[in-house]
């Protein structure tokens, strides 16, 4: 997943474990650590919704249960 038009970009496994994390020289401001931190957090995102995505497209269908 990446933000700030790939500033930040952070990869997870399938499980959700943060493995890798890179973090573009332009986007490291030392007087403004609150717009990376959001950064960091929304590639983050970005990343969880991405398995997420992908694992439901490979997923097979489940039937419905007629209860």
């Amino acid at each position: 997943g990446s933000s700030g038009g790939g500033l930040v970009e952070a990869t997870l496994t399938g499980t959700g474990e943060l493995v890798g994390l890179k973090i573009s020289p332009e986007g490291c401001d030392p007087t403004d650590t609150e717009t990376l931190g959001d950064l960091i957090v929304a590639a983050v995102r970005d990343a969880n919704n991405q398995a997420m995505a992908l694992a439901q497209a490979t997923m097979p269908p489940i039937p419905e249960l007629g209860l």
